[in-house]
């Protein structure tokens, strides 16, 4: 999958070790966490949050 939420995988990374980062509502804290299955909501949607203010729907094709 391949979103424009971070310009680049340095930011991420910076923002997943400050808890800036959660899936559906859960904070990620392992830099290694996939998406998988269970993060789908309703067979095609996934919600991203990055810092306090920056929602995202993803949308599985």
């Amino acid at each position: 999958m391949k979103t424009q939420i971070f310009p680049s995988k340095g930011e991420a990374r910076n923002m997943v070790k400050g808890g800036g980062v959660s899936v559906n509502k859960d904070k990620v804290s392992d830099l290694d966490r996939q998406i998988t299955p269970g993060d789908i909501i309703d067979g095609k949607y996934i919600l991203l949050q990055k810092g306090k203010k920056n929602y995202y729907i993803v949308n599985i094709i």
